[in-house]
């Protein structure tokens, strides 16, 4: 069994090297087509073809943050409690991950400004992207190199809250990064048609770590014996961070109704859901994290 896992996490860790490289060639590939593009000079089928390179990147990036991700996950559903430390490190994974849909989203946008002659204010948020993504994967493939130790069976996990904390980090990562993203749109006046095609595009990859962190809370429990959906405190947590999030959710979305139609763009009304949606999903994970800490603890276990 460990030896095991000393071979996944050694995987990980040279995927994660493997990423960092691919993140690199892609800058080193974006900065040679940058020159010539904000300069409008024409590329040539060679340059063009360069393209393929970030892609391969791009899916290994995908590749190992996911893995890390789960590696990481499984090795924390063994722990009694989990840290500070901890989530943050899953919800940077997250968000690297998620990342992953920006880097496609600003190349098009930097593409198709480059071909309509306009300028291209993204490159700069492309590189901060890049070097983001790459210190995620460098302290991801640390930790699962050197930091991840088989220590115990999963069965010991099962009546923890571990799993239910992983739900509500990822839910507050995923919930303010679609709430950001959506709410970025309210400032760019478009025809509705086309901004809700996008939110819906957009929702899909935003919403996909959270159904599978509840999916795996899901499976967890499901094997729990005797089965218990909540204990006393995450269900006096739950209802408190409900009755909250009611009690914010409604005015912010009051507002967006009252003046979101004084632009007269109708993007209000195309994004009305979407931003509902991960506004209630921000601000309920973000409170279940709060209201008692959820078995996060500032010093570790005790």
């Amino acid at each position: 069994m460990r030896r095991n896992e000393a071979f996944q996490n050694g995987v990980t860790a040279g995927l994660g090297a493997l990423t960092i490289a691919g993140l690199a060639t892609a800058y080193v590939v974006f900065e040679r087509l940058r020159v010539k593009m904000v300069r409008f000079d024409p590329l040539t089928a060679g340059e063009e073809s360069l393209a393929n390179i970030v892609g391969v990147a791009l899916l290994a990036a995908s590749l190992f943050f996911l893995l890390a991700l789960v590696r990481i996950g499984r090795h924390t559903m063994r722990t009694q409690r989990i840290s500070w430390l901890q989530a943050a490190l899953i919800g940077g994974g997250v968000l690297a991950l998620l990342f992953v849909f920006a880097d496609i989203a600003l190349i098009d946008d930097i593409g198709s400004q480059y071909e309509a002659g306009l300028s291209q204010p993204e490159w700069p948020i492309l590189y901060l992207v890049i070097a983001f993504q790459a210190g995620m994967a460098a302290v991801l493939g640390y930790v699962s190199l050197f930091r991840l130790r088989a220590n115990g069976d999963y069965a010991s996990a099962v009546h923890d809250n571990s799993s239910f904390v992983l739900v509500q980090v990822t839910g507050t990562i995923c919930g303010l990064t679609g709430l950001s993203l959506m709410a970025l749109n309210l400032f760019y006046p478009r025809p509705a048609e086309t901004v809700c095609a996008h939110a819906i595009m957009a929702s899909i990859p935003l919403v996909l770590p959270y159904v599978l962190a509840a999916g795996w809370w899901l499976t967890v429990k499901l094997r729990e014996r005797p089965r218990r959906w909540f204990d006393e405190k995450q269900g006096q947590d739950a209802t408190r961070a409900a009755a909250q999030t009611l009690a914010l959710s409604v005015p912010v979305m009051g507002l967006l109704y009252a003046f979101g139609g004084a632009a007269g763009s109708g993007m209000a009304g195309a994004l009305w859901f979407p931003l509902y949606f991960f506004l209630v999903q921000f601000l309920f994970s973000a409170l279940m994290l709060y209201a008692g800490r959820v078995g996060l603890e500032a010093n570790g276990p005790q």
